[in-house]
């Protein structure tokens, strides 16, 4: 597998890192990375100098390379953006899914909803005609 070469041996653009999240995306089942593992599987993608694995000046604990990886998000409405172009899509969470494997829900299927609800049915009394004589003697 050939490497990614960044123009910069200073920053990695999100234009680069899109390119290698990408290609790795592609090799898994689902098409989807959180950015745990993108961080810890993308340097096998592309050629990181020492420079890229410096701490950035914001974020300390993080090597600078990490914010061309965020940046694809945070730049998705610029031209060229894979989440723009519609190539990729941010998951809940954190990380991306390639858009063509996004799974999409069943169409629904509607009831056709009554006009008015059907009415409930009246109860039916029994219609006994006992004779009151007899009716008495039974109880006596």
């Amino acid at each position: 597998m050939k490497k990614l070469k960044p123009a910069s041996e200073d920053v990695l653009t999100w234009g680069e890192a899109s390119w290698a999240v990408i290609a790795f995306l592609e090799t898994q089942p689902y098409g989807e990375a959180g950015y745990m593992t993108l961080l810890f599987h993308l340097p096998a993608w592309i050629e990181l100098s020492p420079k890229h694995r410096e701490p950035q000046n914001v974020r300390t604990t993080e090597p600078k390379w990490f914010a061309g990886v965020r940046n694809i998000a945070s730049h998705s409405n610029d031209p060229g953006n894979p989440i723009r172009e519609g190539i990729l899509v941010k998951r809940n969470g954190g990380g991306f899914q390639l858009a063509s494997r996004v799974k999409k829900p069943p169409a629904t299927i509607s009831k056709p909803v009554p006009e008015k609800p059907p009415e409930k049915p009246q109860a039916i009394e029994p219609e006994i005609d006992l004779p009151q004589d007899e009716d008495e003697e039974l109880f006596q």
